[in-house]
């Protein structure tokens, strides 16, 4: 083999690898919300710096794949209490949907703000959008919008878990969407100091 078709091989294996790695965490934390053993870490942290960090882990796919990232960072938001790490889990799942379910030429617009007792963060992209019955039950269970790949990317787990970590911080997650036009998911997130 050339060093070309190496190099890319080397790049499906590791892309393949990941891929896998994910869906076995993502098996493992279902197991441990269905056995009560799902733990967080709670501690003051930074919300915008967690968002910020995933919002830059898929700057450079979303560039490649031709999509368009707007991030409207607030210059501050409160130090809430939180799992850091569950935290950016949400925000990499949600970012990564965007992407996933646009096409080139596609925008991903994310915004953060205080509202009321809550800091909220929206997600939209003008991708393909999901269908209004499929809307009720998304945060529950494998689902596929129409338009999405008939093969997943994934089991189909990360919305239901990112749910389940909202909901550990008191907080929410849902999703307005209309197919054809795109997706807007919202987490909402009590502003919490302990």
């Amino acid at each position: 083999y050339d060093a070309a078709t190496l190099k890319k091989g080397m790049r499906v294996i590791s892309a393949e690898t990941e891929r896998l790695s994910g869906m076995v965490e993502e098996l493992l934390d279902f197991s441990r919300i269905q056995n009560g053993r799902f733990s967080l870490v709670f501690q003051k942290m930074d919300l915008l710096a967690e968002l910020g960090e995933a919002v830059l882990m898929y700057t450079e796919k979303a560039r490649r794949e031709d999509i368009q990232i707007i991030y409207n960072e607030p210059e501050m938001l409160p130090i809430i209490y939180g799992d850091k790490n569950r935290l950016r889990q949400v925000f990499i799942n949600v970012i990564d949907n965007a992407i996933k379910y646009s096409d080139p030429g596609d925008t991903v617009k994310i915004d953060a703000f205080r509202q009321g007792d809550n800091i909220v963060i929206t997600v939209a992209d003008t991708g393909c959008g999901i269908a209004e019955e499929q809307l009720q039950t998304l945060f529950d269970r494998y689902l596929h919008s129409e338009c999405m790949d008939p093969a997943p990317h994934g089991l189909g787990l990360g919305l239901p878990l990112c749910n389940a970590i909202a909901q550990a911080h008191g907080g929410r997650i849902f999703a307005q969407s209309q197919v054809g036009v795109g997706t807007k998911i919202t987490v909402a997130l009590p502003d919490r100091q302990s």
